[in-house]
């Protein structure tokens, strides 16, 4: 990552491209890919850049709010969302600028009110204290390409619908949650689009070789384990099945981890990716799953010396679970 001395230079060099007067010296289409490709590879630069020409204003304004993660930390956002939707921009500027949106510990009227408005989103992660049945028509109307979020939660306790129009266009699905989801999985062969799939670590293996066998389209399974529960790595030792689709990884920060792999870093999807891929090249055993067989090698040895107590306590840090926002950790 560059430096913001080096972010500052760029800047400064960008700005040349535009004479005194604000008029192009390069053909627009080409300044614009320049402009566009510089904020997106240095966002520090974004407030210089948005004062170089009205044009560049324009192009690159929609780019602060590509990626929006609503919650603690970043309370302004509510407003900020709320007061673009009634200013001066047109009223499909959020429909346009935001892909990726993240809600978290906000009230359910602005997470409704907030979704509504970000109508072009094609990433979205919700924890599941604020999930909502409400949501469900809402995400129907958008055609979600990246979806986290608790499914039980989501359908309100009733049934788990993956034959909802709201599945139609979902390529990569985080699964937060074990409530309800196992006899909702017969029928994940049923969405049309699903390459990537998320499971909580406390599905049963038999359940997951089902779900491998029934999709045969499906490029990755993820499952992402805590490497606070012992029972869990002793177990994964030997695994009841060896499909090189099937990763495991560790967790933790997960709303860090989601607002860096939207901008574009390689976290725990794209990770796990390549992690498959080299196993299909013949760089890496087809049968690993740890996708970092070193660290999973540490812990369990650290639990079968019964050393494990060296590990920070579970109370340390937060657990994939149905109750809180649900932690990924592969990097």
């Amino acid at each position: 990552m560059a430096s913001g001395g080096e972010d500052h230079k760029g800047c400064a060099a960008l700005c040349c491209l535009s004479p005194p007067m604000g008029e192009p010296l390069f053909p627009q289409e080409l300044e614009r890919e320049i402009f566009e490709h510089t904020a997106l590879m240095h966002r520090g630069t974004i407030p210089t850049l948005l004062r170089v020409a009205r044009r560049v204003l324009t192009w690159i304004e929609p780019l602060l709010y590509r990626v929006i993660k609503v919650g603690i930390g970043h309370e302004h956002m509510v407003q900020a969302l709320l007061n673009l939707s009634k200013g001066a921009r047109t009223p499909h500027f959020l429909h346009k600028a935001v892909h990726h949106l993240a809600l978290d510990h906000v009230s359910l009227d602005e997470g409704t009110e907030i979704l509504r408005l970000c109508s072009g989103v094609i990433n979205f992660a919700c924890s599941t204290q604020l999930v909502d049945p409400s949501f469900v028509p809402i995400l129907a109307e958008l055609g979600v390409q990246r979806l986290a979020l608790c499914l039980q939660a989501l359908f309100g306790g009733a049934p788990i619908d993956l034959t909802h129009s709201l599945f139609r266009s979902v390529t990569h699905l985080d699964v937060l949650g074990v409530v309800g989801v196992e006899s909702a999985l017969v029928e994940i062969s049923a969405l049309p689009a699903l390459t990537h799939l998320c499971l909580d670590p406390a599905m049963p293996w038999d359940v997951l070789t089902k779900v491998l066998e029934d999709c045969p389209r499906l490029e990755l399974l993820l499952v992402q384990w805590s490497i606070y529960n012992e029972a869990q790595y002793i177990s994964a030792q030997e695994p009841c099945l060896y499909d090189l689709r099937l990763v495991i990884g560790l967790y933790y920060g997960y709303w860090e981890e989601w607002e860096a792999e939207a901008n574009g870093v390689p976290v725990y999807w794209a990770e796990a990716d390549d992690f498959v891929a080299r196993k299909r090249r013949g760089e890496t055993e087809a049968t690993r799953y740890w996708i970092h067989q070193e660290v999973s090698r540490i812990l369990i040895g650290h639990i079968d010396e019964h050393t494990s107590h060296n590990l920070p306590t579970p109370s340390d840090s937060p657990e994939r679970t149905s109750e809180t926002p649900t932690p990924h950790y592969t990097t």
